[in-house]
């Protein structure tokens, strides 16, 4: 626990003076049992114009499985990326959290983007179904401040099969490309 928030402490510390600090890092090796360790490192470097923070474990010099990564862009105090979940090759793969610009993603990833299963949220629509490049893309059902979208989606627009329900409650289901075309049915 002394451990924990020693590196809780560097790393505040480190993120608060982002601008003035070279590449660090610091960490200390785990015994889990006879066979198995891993190592947990707090490592800031600056990647073009960001700061990332990695925090989590390092297996063989990469930092792979269960860990945090903070990318803080210079001279922009008040924009942050916080990532949360499994990692490979100090890119989110598998499940994780995304929490950045007003907007939190949680599900499935592969190198940082959405992939899979997930639920994303931003100031203005709430998403939950399966994401594909950092869009949905599947079956799901998007909420806006107008209406609820349930169905097939392709790059967050009805495709295929869906239904849309306005706050007014005229509701219309059918088939969808980039709007309703084909057959379906409108109730008012």
């Amino acid at each position: 626990m002394i451990f924990e928030r020693k590196f809780l402490k560097k790393f505040k510390d480190v993120f608060t003076e982002h601008n003035q600090l070279p590449t660090a890092t610091i960490g200390r090796d785990f015994q889990l049992s006879d066979s198995r360790s891993f190592k947990m490192f707090l490592e800031l470097k600056r990647v073009d114009m960001d700061y990332h923070f990695l925090f989590g474990e390092w297996h063989k010099q990469d930092f792979e499985g269960y860990g945090f990564k903070v990318i803080k862009p210079l001279g922009k105090e008040d924009s942050h990326h916080l990532y949360e979940g499994f990692f490979l090759n100090e890119r989110l793969n598998g499940i994780g959290r995304m929490i950045s610009k007003g907007c939190l993603y949680e599900g499935g990833f592969k190198n940082e983007m959405f992939e899979g299963f997930g639920y994303h949220k931003d100031r203005q629509n709430e998403a939950i179904g399966e994401f594909q490049k950092d869009s949905l893309t599947g079956h799901g059902v998007l909420a806006t401040s107008e209406a609820t979208l349930a169905g097939e989606f392709k790059q967050w627009n009805l495709h295929g099969f869906g239904e849309i329900r306005y706050r007014d409650g005229t509701r219309w289901a059918g088939e969808w490309l980039n709007g309703p075309t084909g057959l379906g049915v409108m109730t008012l």
